[in-house]
C-alpha cells in the first residue's frame, strides 16, 4: 500500500485510542517507525482504525527484546496481517482514487446457486478468515471466498486424482485446494 500512497496504520493521529506502543521494546534507531502522523500529513479518508489492515504493524514489529511493541487496546484482536488486504483497505483505494465500489466484468455469470449462509461472510473474508478457517469459510461463504465458478460451463476437475481424493475426504481436509482444483469432485459446481 506504499506503493499507493498509504502509511502504515499505526502512524494515523489517532492510533492512541486503539493501540498502545511500548517504546522501550524497540530496537534503538528504529523507533521512527511508530511515530504518529499529524492530520495535515496523513488522511484516514473518513474510516476508523482498523486492525486487520496490510499496513499494520505486528505486536513484536522491531522488538529489541522479544516483547511486545504495539498491542491493541481491544481484547482478542490479531494484528500484523501482512498477506491479504482487509475491507478497509480496499474502501481506502477507492475512495483515494475515486474509484467505483464494483466494476463490471465480462465473462460467464456465476452459479446462481452459490450463496452466502452468513450476514457478516465479507467481513470475515477481508480478515483473511478464507485461509485461516476453510473447513467452516468455504462451504458457508462460497462467494465472498471466491468460490463460485460458473454454472456448469467450468465444472470439471484439474487433476486427474481429484475423485480418488474427494473419496478419500479431501474435499472437507484440505477445502482450500479441493473446492478450487477438484470442483466436480467435491460437488462445488
Amino acid at each position: 500500500m506504499h506503493a499507493v500512497g498509504f502509511q502504515h496504520e499505526q502512524t494515523r493521529t489517532d492510533r492512541d485510542q486503539f493501540v498502545t506502543v511500548y517504546y522501550q521494546n524497540i530496537q534503538s534507531g528504529l523507533e521512527y517507525n511508530f511515530v504518529r502522523y499529524n492530520q495535515d500529513t496523513i488522511d484516514h479518508l473518513q474510516t476508523r482504525y482498523d486492525y486487520y489492515s496490510i499496513m499494520h504493524y505486528p505486536m513484536n514489529a522491531f522488538s529489541r527484546n522479544g516483547r511486545p511493541t504495539i498491542v491493541p487496546r481491544q481484547a482478542g484482536v490479531s494484528i500484523g496481517n501482512r498477506n491479504d488486504f482487509s475491507a478497509t483497505d480496499i474502501l481506502k483505494i477507492n475512495r483515494y482514487y475515486e474509484c467505483e465500489d464494483t466494476t463490471e466484468t465480462e465473462g460467464d455469470e456465476t452459479n446462481p446457486d452459490c450463496e452466502e449462509t452468513h450476514p457478516n461472510c465479507s467481513a470475515w473474508a477481508a480478515r483473511g478468515e478464507c485461509s485461516r478457517n476453510p473447513a467452516w469459510m468455504l462451504p458457508n461463504c462460497p462467494v465472498s471466498c471466491q468460490q463460485c465458478r460458473p454454472s456448469s460451463s467450468n465444472c470439471a476437475d484439474d487433476n486427474v486424482n481429484c475423485a480418488r481424493w474427494a473419496s478419500n475426504g479431501e474435499c472437507t481436509r484440505n477445502p482450500l485446494y479441493m473446492r478450487t482444483s477438484c470442483r466436480q469432485s467435491c460437488n462445488v459446481c
